[in-house]
């Protein structure tokens, strides 16, 4: 009989507000009796939408599936600057000098494309080994340094005047909160987070989520729909016990120089007659690596 216990793979959850991402991954343990599950890509508790979870031994995937570019909708509040950067925390400044939409469609022309960013410091970012939520909950809170990120596209709707409706299509590591708080400084009102919901997480996406308390092993998808667009390398049974035994000279006897592996970066791997998935190769300074056996 198939439970979570004994495979190998990835859930979608549509998590609720209210719950860390921590606690859905300690939810699902409890429930289906895994010890062996974690996710990729952590929500703030009071976002919603789709939280990528990894089960078994795909737990050895999590940062491939964290790499994916993110698309998250919600609204955005002006006139309200918060120490969270988001409506949940303490306000600390209040403005009645509110921006018509056009002004704030101008403003977030700003925030499309490469940029420096720096955390709210209320999130899980880690300087020298801490959180920075925890020192701030302790009143020391960290001083966190600009990271680079990317955002493709920041559209945005009219809600009121003191509210706008957002979706935005980003990299890995963009902080929503930061954008809303940034956006509403150069306004010279403040603004925060009002609402979110991550809409997908490639190549993932919500309308393929269930909620927590739905979810049950027949809904757990095989680690390979994580590389749709990876090639796959057929292998025999006996090359693939080889990997598996971390025979890394195998690597160097094949051909992987075709014009199918022309420019990639990393293969799946596949038995050759059951066509199974069964591991991921890289590469890295022009010599192909096992990265992760699943077979």
């Amino acid at each position: 009989m198939r439970t979570l216990t004994t495979e190998a793979g990835i859930l979608l959850v549509d998590k609720p507000a209210g719950l860390s991402s921590a606690q859905v991954v300690g939810r699902l343990k409890k429930k289906h009796g895994c010890k062996r599950i974690g996710h990729a890509g952590t929500l703030d508790p009071m976002a919603t939408g789709l939280l990528v979870c990894m089960v078994g031994a795909a737990t050895r995937l999590a940062s491939y599936a964290e790499a994916g570019s993110k698309i998250y909708a919600g609204t955005i509040d002006f006139g309200y600057v918060t120490d969270t950067d988001d409506i949940w925390g303490e306000v600390l400044n209040r403005s009645e000098n509110l921006p018509i939409f056009s002004e704030v469609c101008e403003g977030a022309k700003k925030y499309c494309g490469q940029l420096w960013q720096v955390p709210p410091r209320i999130s899980a970012v880690k300087v020298r080994g801490q959180r920075a939520y925890q020192a701030a909950r302790v009143g020391k809170p960290l001083k966190l340094e600009p990271r680079q990120v990317y955002v493709h596209k920041f559209d945005l709707l009219p809600v009121s005047r003191q509210r706008v409706f957002f979706r935005v299509h980003c990299s890995k590591g963009t902080y929503i909160r930061s954008l809303a708080r940034d956006l509403g400084a150069d306004l010279g009102c403040g603004a925060c987070l009002s609402s979110l919901r991550r809409e997908a997480s490639a190549p993932f996406s919500v309308s393929k989520a269930k909620p927590l308390e739905q979810l049950g092993v027949a809904d757990l998808q095989h680690w390979s729909r994580l590389f749709p667009e990876t090639p796959r390398l057929d292998l025999d049974a006996w090359e693939i016990d080889r990997l598996r035994d971390g025979d890394q000279r195998l690597l160097g006897a094949l051909s992987l120089t075709g014009s199918d592996f022309a420019g990639a970066a990393r293969l799946v791997y596949a038995d050759r007659v059951s066509g199974r998935a069964c591991g991921l190769l890289v590469k890295r300074q022009d010599s192909w690596r096992l990265a992760v056996n699943l077979s």
